[in-house]
């Protein structure tokens, strides 16, 4: 039967075509994403994601393709399950994956408010009251749901939120004012903004999650837009 509307896990489908040789960075967005990976006549393959902790490069063959599932922050599956279905199909078709996905992939709502109090929350502790739990029942929960602590989730956020700035007025996507623009927002101010210590505190966070500074990451068009891309906090 074919599924007309992506299953409510799914947070967005994407391909990419590697016309010739070449490789991409990919940076830790809190997604998990199944991808059906096709090189020139060889048999399809998939995998499943994981959830990152530092930016990565991922090389590609010319002729190369790829159909990623990218599932919902928290989205809660058995992945040996999920690849022994696929692997089963007659067909790598969207008509075929998404029942897969619609069967054996959910979004558990205690997940997803956990999360997105640890992303509107300044601390570990607020986020637990938000969710009338402890914070030891809190941490336990999270890590117990997706596998990864508070802290992770904190941290992600904190650094995927200042580098969506950062993209936004370097890209000229921010509502700023023109004469805000004109005369650039300086790093120690955003650093600020969102929460870290100080400017130096914001330039580890970019290298151990992206791999550069943040005067590097604004001068790397490719690596900006990679990083306005859907992902935690939605």
């Amino acid at each position: 039967m074919a599924i007309e509307t992506k299953p409510s896990a799914v947070l967005e489908t994407w391909t990419f075509t590697a016309h010739t040789s070449a490789s991409s960075i990919v940076l830790p967005d809190g997604c998990r994403d199944l991808i059906l990976h096709q090189r020139n006549a060889q048999a399809p393959t998939c995998f499943v994601s994981d959830l990152s902790q530092s930016a990565y490069v991922v090389a590609s063959d010319a002729g190369s393709s790829f159909v990623g599932y990218r599932f919902k922050v928290g989205a809660v599956f058995d992945q040996s399950a999920l690849l022994k279905a696929v692997v089963s199909l007659r067909h790598f078709d969207h008509d075929s994956v998404l029942p897969c996905i619609a069967d054996l992939v959910r979004v558990n709502d205690h997940t997803t408010q956990a999360l997105s109090s640890l992303a509107q929350r300044s601390t570990v502790a607020a986020a637990a009251s938000t969710c009338g739990l402890s914070v030891r029942s809190f941490e336990r929960m999270v890590q117990q749901l997706t596998h990864r602590t508070p802290s992770y989730w904190k941290a992600l956020a904190r650094i995927r939120a200042a580098a969506a700035f950062v993209a936004r007025i370097s890209l000229h996507q921010c509502p700023l004012a023109p004469s805000t623009l004109a005369k650039g927002v300086a790093l120690s101010d955003i650093a600020a903004d969102y929460g870290f210590a100080d400017q130096a505190h914001m330039s580890r966070e970019f290298r151990r999650w992206f791999g550069v500074t943040p005067g590097q990451f604004r001068a790397n068009t490719a690596l900006m837009e990679t990083a306005l891309q859907m992902g935690y906090p939605s």
